[in-house]
């Protein structure tokens, strides 16, 4: 055999042992199991992520009809198997990898409205009592805000109709109306960066402009959000009649603009129905309560949470001789249409 035929069966023989390395390696790297009820039967739709040992998410996934998911680690160790549901509580596993026929099981935990306790931030307990209730509605908003991190970044292309209206200030009566109907391949609805955010706060002055910035789903998971501001429940009434709301409003006041609100949630499902928040200081000082933001959030029947449609109202003002005055709201949003897959 030539010297040059042998130098080929070698680079051969060496990618074929890479290969088998790579495929060993990877087989070796997965977590395999179901995720069932406290009846036994599989979960759909349940969200299980695979955490390393200082609690950052390697991996995640939604549950099969059959309660089944299959996770990938970036290397061999020891992870946290987590598994989460709205309106359940969290079951969790130390694996190490490979680790396969994984069973954890959710259980029921509706939201528990009783127990009241003293919470640990000074800062938010000069106003009211942190009650466990708050920590409780809090943990099924993560659940759901989450998922819906997850799904916009892994999941589908939306066909979005985007808008942008002129209102009435009081009646919201739609003035003038334009339409856009485009794709996305990734987030239908993006908020400000955290380091915008950390930096300049919900609003940004651009020239003569300022643009204002809604929070989303992992602006609210964030620890520069949580750290911010103080939580507390409210009971709806009117729009919001029979839903439970977790409330939320800026520590402290500074230069920068922010936001207060309130995430809806049903009580019987613990489902996030939407979240409604309004700028402080308000927009040019105005402070009509139509003046606000909204994002409403649907789930899917494989268990997926999206931003099914969103808007956002600012003034648009008008100078007299004496003072200004609110001319007209200028709204704009979007929705989803479709899903591409």
């Amino acid at each position: 055999m030539s010297t040059q035929a042998m130098t080929k069966q070698l680079r051969l023989l060496s990618v074929l042992v890479f290969a088998f390395l790579c495929a060993t390696n990877a087989e070796a790297q997965v977590v395999r199991g179901k995720v069932r009820d406290g009846d036994g039967a599989p979960v759909l739709g349940a969200f299980v992520a695979l955490n390393d040992s200082a609690g950052a998410q390697r991996a995640a996934g939604l549950t099969g009809a059959d309660g089944g998911f299959v996770l990938k680690a970036p290397y061999n160790g020891k992870f946290v198997v987590r598994a989460e549901l709205i309106g359940h509580k969290t079951a969790t596993q130390t694996v190490v990898t490979p680790a396969v026929d994984l069973n954890l099981v959710l259980t029921f935990q509706p939201i528990a409205l009783d127990a009241v306790e003293v919470g640990k931030d000074k800062q938010c307990t000069k106003e009211t009592a942190v009650a466990l209730q708050t920590q409780r509605l809090w943990d099924e908003v993560r659940k759901a805000l989450r998922v819906a991190s997850w799904t916009e970044k892994n999941g589908p292309g939306f066909s979005t109709r985007a808008y942008q209206r002129r209102l009435h200030p009081n009646s919201l009566k739609i003035r003038s109306e334009q339409n856009t109907i485009g794709r996305s391949s990734d987030r239908p609805f993006q908020a400000v960066s955290l380091d915008t955010l950390e930096k300049y706060g919900f609003a940004r002055n651009v020239g003569d402009s300022t643009s204002y910035f809604g929070p989303d789903a992992d602006v609210l998971l964030s620890d520069l959000f949580v750290n911010t501001h103080c939580f507390g429940v409210s009971f709806g009434h009117h729009e919001t009649a029979g839903l439970i709301g977790l409330t939320f409003k800026p520590l402290k006041k500074d230069r920068r603009v922010e936001v207060n609100g309130t995430l809806w949630l049903d009580p019987r499902t613990s489902a996030l129905k939407y979240i409604e928040y309004y700028f402080t200081p308000p927009p040019l000082g105005f402070s009509n309560e139509n003046l606000k933001g909204r994002t409403n959030f649907l789930r899917m029947p494989n268990g997926a949470w999206i931003v099914s449609s969103w808007f956002m109202r600012l003034p648009v003002a008008q100078r007299s001789t004496r003072s200004l005055g609110l001319a007209e709201i200028s709204e704009v949003g979007a929705e989803i249409v479709d899903l591409h897959r």
